[in-house]
């Protein structure tokens, strides 16, 4: 899977929700800080507010002392007394001389703990004490700030009393030192300013208000949690479901199995991945119809979740592959319970024919590669290689497989430059008139020489071009080569023969398949009589019509047109009827092996005879011996190719042979 896909499906899976969560949380966090910013902003105002009430009752005894203290004392102690009747705060009054700092009148308490007095202007001062270790005022810049910290914590850590509103929630006491009109004199005045709880009515309905916001707000974000949760896990089902089998599709054994397999979970364990498939599964729909095929799969699915333990996966991969995570025991054991599956798989439908197969790949903590779709695509070839084999149900992915695959990647990674560089060499395997035994032509053969693998044989590339396509090129390429050597030798003066190519079937897509031939070959001015095109019978078998009107335009344009392997397969005397070839190709395979009642002879003499009525030319390929040349003789067979006259020639071989 690429990494863009991945991060494409955990995002759809496991989008995250602590984001949500903590944007929730900080917005709380955040109007629950504005809210104690200014529930503290008014408890601070209410104390300031009480600190000049506080004030206004001392100006009233300071105004006083200044009237009567040095004309008529007993007046003035008389009118304080007054005073002091209608302002209770005041608790403490002292006159002091400035020059010995004696007292010429007092009554109460002023002594302050607070040695530090605030300075208001020249004449007024005051200093604040309270029983805290946390003093509410402090002074900055010369100038008087409430501690809100303090204030906070008497806040939070007293209790409040709803049935009684006059409690006292904190005190303090607040001592001015005034200068008296007499300047030897200053006076100490103490009040005890008391904060009552009905004061603080506004915080605690603040408080219960925040307290239903608070309880609205959590079970609100428990809400959108838990819908976030249940709407993940809709996604997840959505998301591993698998509309044919109603269970869990290839993701889900892409997500869960790579959890499985991660290191610390999986060290010193070993898996099996086994791809089990039915084969045939389009022709069983075409027989019984789709629907039909869909309940097999679904049923062959249910069999194999009743087969596996919690910890293992079972999934459909795609149309009748299913892939298994199974823990390893022993290979003896995992063989049985894989073909107890497959039995069980084909008691499904005792009436049908099913065809099962598996492939397993061992996934061990030393295993050189990585993923689940690695392990997959191993099991995946053991299946495919099994269906091969006769009589075999399951095979192990083995070295062997490995090799396959990576000459396979290395065929592909380097067959592009091959090509620009010119690795792939003309080889020429000469074909003999079988009266005369002279060299009347050849077929063009291809070899890859490779400057890290040496001559590398085409049975081990051409199938590879084959189902990547790049045969497209080769053959192009080739067709190109062998017109150059012609035009080489016309110019020199050789006597040239006819050259056949093999064109393969994945040409035959095109429409303008003949055109693009002809003008291939004119780029090197080669009359086309020269130039021979080998089509395989199996092209028989794709779009007729193309076929038939390609072949028609090559021969209109005069080359040779021959089928090549006739009889290997797929042939039939309707083709040759439908065809109009010049050439039939007789398969190596006529001439190899026992034939102990001439049944391949008779075929032989029978097919050279009916392509004679047909106005055919007959060439027999994989002519080995001097008893098969005389043979073909007789029979009037008019060309011969073989390693008895010749191998495949390179081009300076060829040219001694031929010149």
């Amino acid at each position: 899977m690429s990494d863009r896909k991945n991060k494409a499906l955990k995002k759809l899976k496991k989008k995250p929700i602590w984001p949500f969560v903590v944007g929730i949380i900080f917005l709380f966090s955040f109007l629950f800080i504005i809210y104690a910013i200014n529930i503290l902003i008014f408890t601070t105002n209410i104390v300031e507010n009480k600190c000049y009430q506080s004030f206004s009752e001392s100006k009233l005894i300071i105004d006083e002392l200044n009237s009567n203290l040095f004309t008529d004392k007993n007046l003035a102690i008389k009118n304080i007394n007054d005073i002091r009747k209608y302002n209770s705060q005041i608790i403490g009054t002292k006159v002091i001389k400035k020059s010995d700092l004696s007292s010429i009148y007092s009554f109460g308490k002023t002594d302050s703990k607070n040695p530090d007095f605030f300075s208001i202007n020249d004449n007024l001062t005051f200093s604040i004490d309270t029983d805290e270790d946390l003093p509410f005022f402090y002074k900055k810049r010369n100038k008087i700030k409430i501690r809100l910290s303090a204030v906070f914590n008497k806040l939070m850590f007293n209790n409040f009393n709803l049935e009684n509103i006059r409690d006292t929630i904190f005190t303090f006491n607040i001592t001015y030192k005034m200068n008296l009109q007499n300047a030897d004199y200053y006076a100490l005045i103490t009040n005890q300013v008391f904060i009552f709880q009905s004061d603080l009515d506004f915080i605690s309905v603040s408080f219960f208000i925040l307290g239903i916001i608070s309880l609205i707000l959590f079970v609100f974000l428990i809400i959108i949690i838990i819908d976030f949760i249940v709407a993940r896990f809709r996604v997840s089902k959505i998301l591993y479901f698998d509309s044919v089998t109603g269970g869990n599709n290839w993701i889900y054994m892409q997500r869960q199995g790579d959890y499985i397999l991660t290191p610390f979970l999986w060290y010193k364990k070993e898996y099996v991945m086994v791809n089990i498939r039915m084969e045939k599964y389009r022709n069983y729909c075409t027989c019984f119809g789709t629907n039909e095929g869909e309940e097999l799969l679904e049923q062959i699915y249910c069999k194999l979740i009743s087969s596996i333990s919690k910890k293992e996966i079972a999934v459909r991969h795609e149309k009748a592959d299913f892939c298994l995570l199974l823990c390893f025991t022993s290979k003896e054991e995992i063989e049985q319970r894989v073909l107890q599956m497959i039995d069980s798989i084909i008691q499904i439908k005792p009436d049908k024919k099913l065809y099962i197969n598996a492939g397993l790949f061992l996934i061990s903590s030393d295993c050189n590669m990585n993923g689940i779709d690695s392990y997959y695509n191993c099991s995946y070839s053991a299946c495919s290689k099994a269906v091969k084999i006769p009589d075999l149900n399951l095979l192990w992915y083995s070295n062997e497989m490995l090799e396959e695959q990576l000459w396979e990647r290395k065929v592909e990674n380097d067959m592009e430059k091959a090509l620009i560089n010119k690795e792939f060499v003309v080889y020429l395997q000469p074909k003999y008139n079988t009266n005369e035994e002279t060299l009347s032509a050849a077929e063009a053969l291809v070899r890859w020489k490779s400057p890290t693998e040496g001559l590398i044989p085409p049975n081990k590339f051409i199938p590879i071009f084959e189902k990547d396509g790049f045969i497209l090129k080769l053959d192009d390429y080739m067709l190109s080569e062998v017109s150059k050597l012609q035009h080489q030798w016309i110019t020199e003066g050789k006597k040239v023969v006819p050259i056949s190519v093999n064109v393969s079937r994945a040409h035959f897509t095109r429409s303008d398949l003949a055109e693009h031939i002809c003008k291939l070959v004119d780029e090197q001015n080669v009359p086309h009589n020269l130039i021979e095109l080998e089509i395989t019978e199996s092209a028989f078998f794709d779009d007729k019509s193309i076929l038939l009107n390609t072949i028609n335009k090559l021969k209109s344009y005069g080359f040779f047109v021959s089928m090549d392997d006739f009889g290997s397969g797929y042939s039939s005397l309707n083709t040759l009827k439908e065809l109009p070839l010049d050439i039939v190709k007789l398969d190596a395979e006529f001439f190899r092996g026992k034939d102990e009642e001439n049944k391949g002879k008779i075929i032989i003499e029978e097919t050279i005879s009916l392509a004679k009525k047909l106005n055919m030319k007959i060439v027999a390929e994989g002519i080995e011996t001097r008893g098969q040349v005389d043979f073909l003789k007789t029979q009037g067979c008019d060309l011969i190719q073989g390693f008895y006259f010749a191998r495949p020639l390179t081009i300076e071989d060829f040219e001694q042979k031929a010149f």
